[in-house]
This record gives structure tokens, sequence and C-alpha cells, in this order.
């Protein structure tokens, strides 16, 4: 069978389980970037003023699809399932690059059910779409160093040009410029020579920085606005900011599903988003660097260092913030770090006698039991964000049917509510916790506990008003939703009320 045959058949494979573990919108930054796509498709948002909001190459391909699709958790997925598919051909490419054919079908078989990129292909978040933007300014960058200078100077320029789409995911995107640079150097040092045709790399993330500020400059009329996204961005990332993950532990633990006393956690099903690819990806990156292979350096170069910023790195140029660690930030080392493993499984291929059929054996045994465990992690994922989503769509499912009246719930909720009712309720939706009076509510409906924060967050439930602990009266108790008993989200049970 052609390569290319047995790539189709992967994408096939990759798309079928991508749906089959389809996530949607969720509890995170998503509801948010889904209301700014929405007011992006229908002419209603001029320039944000909030970071999300300026995170254009995550909101306008979401636009896009609402404008030709409606608003649906379906066409909300597109863009990110798209990049993540891409990402499938992306890692073949390069295998086939660096090494061969067979060494690209290999990676891209393994990242085809890599947990991270399988949940988060159809999460609305830019991990995916970063991680495949950043892939393909490497690849076309490492083209052009095996070119002639005319040809090798466009593909320097189109690299830049998506280190820029990538900085216009979300601004980690530059992030990739921390391999780019050390590679570059050591590149001119090793041909002692200073390589000039390596500005036009750089001019390609200029031009699209630039682009983005006229962009901002000329829909708001203010030439200040160039330096949009500079200003935002200094003034969100700040010392002290809220929600911080400065747990330097967090990421390597995670890699290997470790608890806080570094112990494997055997009970958890839940969080565990990289399966267990990193008890092999570990030693295939010190087996290629022990064995000294040469031609995969780049890619460790690439993970190891996009890793260590991940984890030890700073949110701000100009000062030392920690940068906050989640895990569906390592999207952006899942290529370099899955092709070092299959060129090393792909070795073992090519031994012949004993040695060769033990060589296959170790890889038919090594794939399968990744499968086997992704599979089995990534259901646990599945139950626990589907869990987590349960008690809001219960509670869409009731109010939709009900006549419209004013809702007063969560933040959270809200978001996820608007969202359901595709924004054509958004005057109905109230804020609860800016309530000073209960008499102030009136023939509404008032959601309680809606976004597990209630008992979660002190903060939160001080803002609350005090009649939502204790209904009055005049409350009636129209529905309590009783959602799955997963983790968390088995402790509170939101409470529906309609207010006469």
């Amino acid at each position: 069978m052609k390569p290319e045959h047995v790539l189709l058949a992967i994408l096939v494979f990759s798309l079928a389980l991508r749906l089959y573990f389809f996530i949607g919108l969720n509890w995170s930054d998503d509801p948010g970037y889904c209301w700014d796509a929405y007011r992006i498709a229908t002419g209603s948002i001029d320039v944000p003023r909030y970071l999300p909001g300026l995170r254009s190459m995550t909101t306008y391909p979401i636009a896009f699809f609402f404008s030709i699709f409606g608003v649906s958790n379906f066409s909300a997925t597109i863009y990110p399932l798209l990049c993540s598919l891409g990402n499938v051909v992306l890692i073949f490419c390069i295998g086939k690059l660096l090494f061969d054919k067979k060494t690209g079908l290999i990676a891209a078989f393994l990242l085809s059910f890599y947990p991270l990129d399988v949940i988060n292909a159809t999460w609305i978040m830019p991990d995916v779409p970063i991680a495949f933007f950043m892939a393909i300014s490497v690849f076309l960058f490492l083209a052009g160093e095996r070119e002639k200078d005319g040809e090798k100077n466009k593909l320097y320029f189109l690299s830049g040009i998506f280190v820029g789409v990538a900085y216009l995911v979300r601004e980690s995107g530059l992030m990739i410029l921390f391999f780019f640079i050390p590679y570059m150097l050591y590149r001119m040092a090793s041909e002692r020579k200073i390589k000039f045709n390596y500005a036009w790399f750089f001019a390609g993330i200029v031009l699209v920085i630039l682009l983005e500020g006229v962009f901002y400059s000329v829909r708001s009329g203010s030439f200040e606005d160039m330096t949009l996204r500079y200003r935002v961005v200094t003034s969100f990332y700040h010392k002290g900011a809220a929600g911080i993950n400065s747990d330097l532990g967090y990421l390597p633990r995670g890699l290997l599903n470790l608890d806080n006393k570094n112990n494997f956690r055997w009970d958890n099903i839940y969080e565990v988003h990289y399966g267990l690819f990193y008890y092999l990806i570990i030693p295939a990156i010190l087996y290629v660097l022990v064995a000294r292979k040469k031609n995969a350096y780049v890619l460790v170069l690439w993970a190891v260092v996009l890793f260590t910023w991940s984890n030890f790195g700073s949110m701000s140029l100009t000062e030392y913030i920690p940068i906050h660690r989640l895990y569906r930030h390592l999207t952006i080392i899942e290529i370099p770090s899955i092709l070092i493993l299959g060129y090393v499984l792909g070795l073992g291929l090519k031994g012949r006698g004993m040695l060769g059929i033990l060589c296959r054996f170790i890889f038919v045994s090594a794939v399968i039991f990744l499968l086997v465990t992704s599979l089995f992690y990534m259901t646990g994922m599945k139950i626990y964000l589907d869990a987590s989503t349960y008690d809001v769509k219960e509670i869409y499912g009731l109010l939709k049917d009900l006549d419209e009246k004013p809702i007063y719930c969560d933040p959270g909720t809200g978001g996820h509510l608007n969202f359901y009712f595709k924004y054509q309720r958004m005057n109905l939706i109230k804020c609860l916790e800016c309530v000073k009076n209960c008499d102030e509510i009136k023939d509404a409906y008032v959601i309680t506990k809606g976004s597990r924060g209630y008992g979660l967050d002190p903060e939160y439930v001080d803002r609350i008003p005090k009649c939502a602990y204790g209904p009055p009266e005049n409350w009636k108790l129209l529905k309590t939703i009783i959602g799955p008993k997963v983790d968390v989200f088995a402790q509170y049970d939101p409470q529906v009320y309609y207010v006469s």
C-alpha cells in the first residue's frame, strides 16, 4: 500500500476517534471565545480591549464557521478539529523530511490516538491550533534549509508568517522563537558564517504583527492602537495575577501521572492528558542523545526548549512572572516528542534475524500498550468533562421549553446558556451575584449552584445574595439537577427556581 493511502487511513481513524471523544463547549475560556466569535460573525464587535478577544486567529475562524453553519457545538469545533487532523499530516511531513516516510507514518499513527490531541481536538480552545501553526513554521523552515537561496528565502519568510499566525492564536505562539534562535545560532556557528537569509524569517513575523496593529488602528480610528496587543498583554500579565499555577512540579508530574508525592496515581483516570506516552518518549529522547542520532537533535531541541519555557519561563519579557501551567498547554511539544518516539521505534523495524524479530515484537507491543492505555484514559477524561457540563445542559433543556423570563445565574452558567440559546436570549440572562436585595427578583428564574463554584470558592459564595442559601417562600423549586457522581461534580446539585 502506498504511504499516502496509509496516511489517509490514519486520518480516517483520527477523525473517528476525535468524534467519538467529542467534547464541545466546556468550563474554561471557550464560552468567551464563542461569544466574541458570535459578535464578529454578526458585526456587533469593533475592537476588543481584553486579551482573549484580541486572539484573532482563535475567534475569527470560529466566527467564519458560525456565519456558515450558525451557532452550535458542531460549528464551534470545526476549527480545532481541522487543526488536529492537520497535526497528523504535519507530523508525517516532518518525519518524511527528517527521516523517511515510514517514520512519518509511525509518528502519525501514534499522534492519531495521543490523548492530549484527541481530547483537545473538539474543545473550543487555542491549544491545538497554536501547536498546528507552530509546527507549520518549523516544517517550512527546515524545508528551507534544504533548498537553494531563491526558494530558501520564500520558505523562511513563510515560516515567519506562520509564527505570526501562531502569535495571533495566542501570544505564547512567539514561544517558538526559543527554538528558532538557538537553532539559527548553532547553524551559523557550525558553518562559521552569518546567514543573512534568516532575516526573511523575522520579516515574516514583523509583517504579521504590523498588519495586526494596522487592522486595530484602522478599526478604532486611533493610531495608538497599533500597539494595542502589547499594551493589553503587559497589563494582563502582572505579578500577583489571580489563578496562576506556579507549581514547578505540576507539568513534570503530569507527564508521568504522578501525584504531589511523586507516586503513580493508579486511581486517576480523569486527568491523564498524556496517557503513558512519556514513559516511552523520555527513554527515546535519552537514546537519541546517547546514540548520537544527530538527525533527531532538532526535534530534541524543539521539545526540550519549549517544555523548559512552559515550566520555568515567564509570562513577561520585561520582568519574571512565573508562567501559568496547564496540562493542555503542552500540545506545543507533542509533534517533536511523538516524532522522536516514532523514529526510535522505527529503527527496530530495520533489523534482521532473531534481533529483527525481537525488535518487531517490541514495536508491536509498545504501540498496542500505548493504544489500549490511551483509550482507557481518554474514556476517563470524556466521562469527567461530560460530567462537568451535564448540569448546565439539563438546565438549558428545562428552560428552553418554559416561558421566556429573566434568568438569574452565575457568569459561568450564563455563558453556557447564552451559547445554547444561540445568543437569542442574552437580554434575559442576569447576574445573580449582582443582586443586592432579593426583592428585586420578580417573575424570573433563579439558578443556584450552577457552575460548581458554589461552595468551592469562598469569595464566590460571599458574593451570592443570602436568599440563594435559604430561598424565600415565593421561590418555587422547579427542578434539582442530580448530575453524574464524578469527582467534585458529585458534591453540588444545582437548583432551578421560579420567583413569582
